[in-house]
This record gives C-alpha cells, structure tokens and sequence, in this order.
C-alpha cells in the first residue's frame, strides 16, 4: 500500500484487531493506513494462503454513505482487467460494517516521486506511460476515476522494477448505461474529488465527468513531475485555486522550464484547457503525443517501469525558473500597506511641524520700571488700546512723533504707580495692531532695548 506496514493498531472502536478473522477467510495481520472512514489493514486468505489487504468501513450511521462508496468500488472496478489498475477480489457486510478485499501492493505512493522533481522529460514519460495504459483501460470499461493524484498511483515492486498502479475507485462514475446500474452517489452541483487535480468542469459541478477530466487530472500530474511544481500559483489554498483554475489558464510548462522542447508544452497545455472540448479527446491521444519525448510506446504490453528510480538519476538537466507570479499576491498587499503606513507617518510629521511655535519667537519677561510710570493724563483710561502682541513700533508714524521715543501699549487697565506688577509676554518678529485700531506712538518709558533683557 502506500503507507508503510507497522505493527500498530488503532484503538478507535469499531476497528479490527491482529487475530480477528474477517468474512470467514481472511485473518488480520496488521493496520497498514487509516483515514476519517475507517483502516486498511494486511490479512492472509486461510484459503490460499495469500496476503491480501481488507479495507474496512467504521459501523455507524456517519459512516454509511462511505460503506455505500466502498460497495460501489468492487462493482466498478471489478468491471476493469489491468496490469496496471488494483485487482478486487472480494467484498462483504459484517458487523454492522463493509470491507473490500484487494490485491496487496507495497511500495511507496507515486506522491513521494513527484516531491523529488523535477526530472527530465524520457523519465516522465516512461514511467508514466503504465498510468495511462490503466487509465485508458477503466475508460475502455466505462469508468471514471474522477480522483486521479499521485496517491492514488501506488509503485508496487515487480520483477526488479515498480508497476504503477491505479487504485481508489470509490468515488468513479460509470461513464456508460448498465454499469452498476449507472447509480450515482453525488448530486449535481456537490464538489467530490482533491482540487488540486480536479478538471475545472468537477469544481463548478455544472457538467458530469468524463474521460476528459481525468485527462485534465493527468495533464496535472505529468506536470508536476516535469516542473516539480503545480502548473498554478495557489495550490496550497483551495478557495483562491479553485477560482484560478475557473478564471485563468494554467501555467505554461515554458514559464517554469525555458528550455523544455515547445512541443512538449503545447501537449501539456492541451491536456490542461479549462474546456473539456478544447482537450485531447482521450487519454490514448494524450500518451501518443507523448511518446515522442521518450522509450515507452503506448501501445507496448509492458506493465512495469524498470528504469532508475529518482533517487539514482539526477534531477532535470533543463533550466527551471522559479515559478512566476501573476495578479496581486501578499507581497503586493503588504507593500501596498506599507506605503500607506509611511504617507501617514509624514503626514502626522508635517502637522506636528506646521502646529510648531516659530523657533524664533521667544518668552521674555518684562517689567515695566518702577521710576517711570505712565501719566495718566496722557492716556485716559477711557481711551486705552488693547495691547499688541510684540512692542516692535509701526513704520508709519505723524510728523510730530518720535519714533526714537515710543511709549509702551495699554493693557487697558492702568497700572498702580505705586505697585507695578510685571507680565508675561511672547515677543513675535512683528506687531499685529488690533482690529480697527492704528499703532500709535508712545513714551520712550516703554521702549525694549537691550539694557531691558
């Protein structure tokens, strides 16, 4: 199977136990993967003596509608005679619970090839040429997997090499009348499969599949193994990829690799468009096409890859580009937010400036001279100026003025002789007479001089 075999065994309720003999012939070993329906486990048939794997189901009323899926996973792919697709032996109802019995596949997963990509075009195209004698089998049948991914393409040992083989059929449709009764446990409009892989007709769930969403889900996958990249710029979030994928053409294989040959990125680009119709009419097209740019032919019964494995070739001779970024992405928001930040900081700067009293003004105390009081009778009360914001004379003054002699402005209540009080004020570089009024001259008792300060 994919995962590799352990000893452990899961304690949830409703599991099976080492020892436990199941449908009266197959006897557990041990868990070998799980899932949120249930566990796949390695058993022997007492029967043959044949190790076999027993996908089990939990008991429960949550867990019908997967026991319903597993059901029509031995009736569809029992319709399928491959090399290269999982064999189904048995299957049955106990416990309360369902297990299908299938042929035991070790090995890894074809997931842990794709994470060790890029690789050259030859490597690709032979080892995956078994996956698309598999796939073009199933449709020969009337089968769609409908969720083709590396991990559904287990690399089983064979004969000194890896057989690629296809497996989990539980959510395949039957594309022609009279397979199992052509029933269908999905409603139109439900979105059942892994996006990632998923033909953009299977994400708006406006179109039944067809042979051509499970070339769009293979067009993905060479993809991945040519680039060692997704063949989009959000496969990590599936709201933003889903959108993508509905609105945007994928990624051309030449934005990733420059030197690949341009036809073998028309081939991908062709398996990739968003319209079924606008695709290889089949996955036998796709795997003529491709046979150009490798060893494998199509049409060759040969069902093992016997080629090196990744971790004894190296990687791809061909330049990769790091993958391009189109339209606004987080970097763009977060510089965007940046700036703004910045225009608001020298914006609060300049006010905090603009608000700021003129350095040059400055506070000085001045006390009006004891021995030098204002005669009243110059200047009545009832006459008296409001006072003006600096003691810095009018340049106009009357003929009969001396302007060397000024007298101090009113305060508009005169001063004690007696007791003169001294007040606080704020020198400025220039006078602003009040409103209505015209500096006028005063006694040079007033005046500010540096004997003053």
């Amino acid at each position: 199977m994919s995962t590799p075999e352990t000893q452990a065994t899961s304690t949830e309720p409703g599991l099976l136990e080492r020892g436990e003999l199941v449908g009266e012939a197959y006897r557990i070993e041990r868990q070998i993967g799980s899932g949120g329906m249930g566990a796949v486990f390695s058993a022997t048939d007492e029967r043959t003596g044949s190790r076999v794997a027993l996908k089990w189901v939990l008991p429960g009323e949550r867990h019908a509608r997967s026991r319903e899926r597993l059901i029509r996973e031995w009736h569809l792919a029992r319709q399928v005679r491959h090399p290269n697709v999982v064999e189904i032996f048995d299957a049955g109802e106990e416990r309360g619970s369902s297990y299908l019995v299938m042929e035991l596949l070790e090995g890894d997963s074809l997931e842990a090839w794709v994470a060790r990509g890029p690789f050259d075009p030859a490597f690709v195209v032979d080892l995956m040429m078994p996956v698309l004698r598999g796939a073009a089998a199933a449709h020969a049948a009337g089968i769609v997997h409908r969720d083709l991914k590396p991990q559904n393409i287990i690399l089983r040992r064979s004969n000194g090499g890896v057989r690629p083989t296809l497996i989990d059929f539980g959510i395949s449709r039957a594309a022609a009348a009279g397979v199992y009764g052509d029933r269908k446990l999905t409603q139109h409009g439900i979105t059942v499969g892994t996006p990632l892989y998923m033909a953009p007709e299977q994400l708006v769930g406006t179109q039944e599949s067809d042979p051509q969403s499970d070339v769009y889900a293979l067009g993905v996958i060479l993809f991945e193994l040519l680039a060692g990249a997704a063949p989009y710029e959000s496969p990590a979030d599936a709201p933003a990829l889903i959108s993508e994928k509905i609105d945007r053409p994928a990624l051309r294989l030449q934005a990733l690799l420059p030197d690949v040959d341009p036809r073998l990125d028309g081939v991908l680009a062709k398996a990739l468009e968003r319209s079924p119709s606008r695709r290889w009419g089949s996955v036998a097209e796709l795997a003529k096409e491709l046979e150009r740019f490798g060893s494998a032919r199509f049409t060759a019964d040969e069902p093992d890859y016997r080629g090196p494995s990744p971790l004894e070739r190296p990687a791809t001779t061909l330049r990769v580009r790091q993958q391009p970024k189109r339209g606004p992405r987080i970097g763009l928001w977060l510089g965007v937010a940046l700036g703004a930040v910045c225009l608001l900081a020298a914006g609060l700067l300049f006010g905090a400036y603009l608000a700021a009293p003129d350095p040059r003004a400055t506070e000085t105390v001045i006390t009006t001279p004891p021995s030098r009081p204002r005669p009243l009778a110059e200047d009545p009360p009832d006459e008296a100026e409001p006072m003006a914001q600096a003691a810095v004379p009018t340049p106009e003054a009357p003929d009969d003025a001396v302007p060397e002699d000024p007298e101090p402005p009113a305060t508009g209540t005169s001063p004690s002789p007696a007791a003169p009080r001294p007040t606080r004020r704020r020198a400025l570089p220039r006078a602003v007479p009040a409103a209505g009024r015209t500096a006028r001259p005063q006694g040079r008792s007033g005046r500010l001089s540096v004997d003053d300060f």
